[in-house]
């Protein structure tokens, strides 16, 4: 799958439903804390997994964004 820059793939309060390899790009996860602050937790990028994991494996809803910064393919 390809996908342009600056697209959100996981927006916070989704399910997750994917867990990507990434071949190309660079992604990250990100979310706001409670002064509306923006915070990087991690970054993906080609040979390395993506996605917002933990919300899919707990099949809860995301606390988290993720987003391709970069042309991604996964």
């Amino acid at each position: 799958m390809l996908c342009e820059a600056q697209k959100i793939m996981t927006s916070a309060g989704e399910l997750e439903t994917h867990l990507y390899f990434v071949t190309e790009g660079v992604q990250r996860v990100y979310y706001f804390d409670e002064q509306n602050s923006e915070a990087t937790l991690v970054f993906t990028y080609a040979s390395s997994f993506g996605g917002v994991i933990d919300a899919l494996t707990s099949k809860q809803p995301s606390r988290y964004y993720y987003e391709t910064l970069t042309p991604s393919f996964f």
